[in-house]
């Protein structure tokens, strides 16, 4: 059904079929009625790109409707979905308590759910009044309607989706004032505004989700650094609790070596030295786990560091685990970073001695320190020609106490690189790395243009 069929089917009985004016009803001259409903709509749809909430829209639109359009009052309600009672939410004009003194249902079997707000929201379709004074659908409002020189009315209904949400109803100074032509263009209007009110509903839960999805994150936020700071807590602890222990079994072995020497034999000497030799893994391993629990609470200052002196300097602290061999030191190009140099120190300490310790079995080892430039973050690198390991693996290279080769192959705690992931992360950047079994490996540490450090 076409808006000029809505026009047609709610004139009273005795209105000319044709929605033509009769010459006895006084209007405004036809072209300025015209150009001032082309004015409203433009008005009103300025307003539409303007305003981002609902409520300020309909104000917005009712008053455009009384200042420009020339109607005696506009006044925009809201469907109760539950009662199906229509609330005045906003409304401009000469009112005078009009909308206190009457009530609008969608309800059909309700007379006050008959006339053209009613109808327009059960329906979901224009409805027009031609003639207050005549239309029986308006006895329950009639005699306040004429008092405030309500002529004639329309109400043109505002979607979300397939919903009837509200209703705009208008309320001319003249009979017969809505033409075939105007109505069409009132329907396109409200339609206009349905569109408006729908991308605002679906923004707003939108920001809703957004606000939603932010508390959850800050909420799981703070529920690890909860769990963050109680296993590093207990690594603490637990790592000096096991001191005590661990020299006291130090300590009695050798009195026992010293006082029992001449008695025991070359089994007996094999069994001390494995306990000495696992006394001091452990220890070891403890070191680690205590710099591992300081480097997540450890304070970050940052400064800028000249990466290419630190990798220098820190080779050169471990030039006494290199003697003996032949190892070829490459320094290519590192910019300086925003860093902590403490840190920093610690991830190169730990970065070259794996490259030391894995290339023990290469009669020339060759450990290349340098640097590539990416859009958003500088990578660093340390490469080596030693062992390398298998890619399918290397989930586990930073993860504690993860080992691709024996004990009896290369020492370690297993404890290193998970630092280096750990001091990594908390300056904002990322690690990985790529090898082949026996062709060497290289270890990557990216730290993020303007990094925020992570003071936890």
């Amino acid at each position: 059904m076409s808006a000029s069929d809505d026009m047609k089917q709610s004139r009273p009985e005795g209105a000319a079929a044709t929605g033509r004016r009769d010459e006895d009803h006084e209007y405004p001259d036809a072209v300025e009625r015209l150009r001032r409903v082309y004015s409203f709509l433009n008005r009103t749809n300025e307003a539409i790109v303007r305003i981002k909430e609902p409520e300020p829209l309909f104000d917005e639109a009712c008053r455009i409707a009384v200042e420009v359009g020339g109607f005696r009052m506009a006044w925009i309600g809201v469907v109760d979905a539950e009662t199906g009672q229509i609330r005045p939410v906003v409304h401009r004009g000469f009112e005078d308590g009009y909308l206190e003194k009457i009530s609008v249902s969608a309800d059909e079997s309700d007379s006050q759910g008959r006339g053209p707000t009613g109808t327009a929201a059960r329906t979901g379709s224009v409805n027009i009044c031609n003639e207050i004074a005549t239309d029986p659908r308006m006895a329950p409002w009639r005699e306040e309607a004429l008092k405030r020189g309500y002529k004639s009315s329309g109400a043109f209904p505002l979607h979300i989706g397939e919903r009837v949400t509200g209703v705009l109803t208008m309320y001319a100074p003249e009979k017969y004032w809505f033409s075939g032509e105007e109505v069409d263009l009132f329907k396109s209007l409200a339609e206009n505004i349905s569109l408006a009110v729908e991308a605002m509903d679906k923004e707003d839960e939108l920001r809703q989700y957004r606000e939603h999805l932010e508390d959850l994150v800050e909420e799981r936020t703070r529920y690890l650094q909860f769990l963050n700071d109680e296993l590093e807590s207990f690594t603490y602890s637990v790592s000096h609790d096991l001191r005590s222990p661990l020299r006291a079994i130090d300590g009695f072995s050798h009195m026992l070596l010293d006082d029992f020497s001449d008695a025991l034999d070359d089994a007996g000497r094999e069994s001390f030295d494995f306990i000495f030799s696992s006394v001091r893994r452990m220890d070891d391993t403890i070191d680690g786990l205590l710099r591992l629990a300081r480097a997540g609470r450890q304070e970050i200052e940052m400064s800028l560091v000249d990466m290419a002196e630190l990798a220098v300097s820190t080779m050169d602290e471990l030039r006494p685990f290199c003697e003996g061999r032949d190892i070829e030191f490459v320094l290519g190009e590192l910019p300086v970073a925003d860093c902590d140099p403490a840190l920093m120190r610690q991830v190169f300490s730990n970065l070259l001695s794996n490259a030391i310790k894995f290339t023990r079995g290469e009669s020339k080892a060759i450990v290349e320190v340098s640097s590539e430039a990416r859009e958003d973050e500088t990578v660093y690198f340390v490469r080596d020609n030693g062992a390398g390991f298998d890619e399918q693996h290397a989930d586990k290279l930073f993860k504690v106490f993860q080992r691709l080769h024996s004990e009896q192959q290369f020492e370690g705690t297993g404890v290193g690189l998970a630092l280096v992931q750990k001091i990594i992360v908390r300056h904002g950047g990322r690690v990985w790395a790529e090898g082949k079994p026996d062709e060497g490996a290289t270890f990557y540490f990216a730290l993020p243009a303007g990094a925020t450090p992570r003071n936890e």
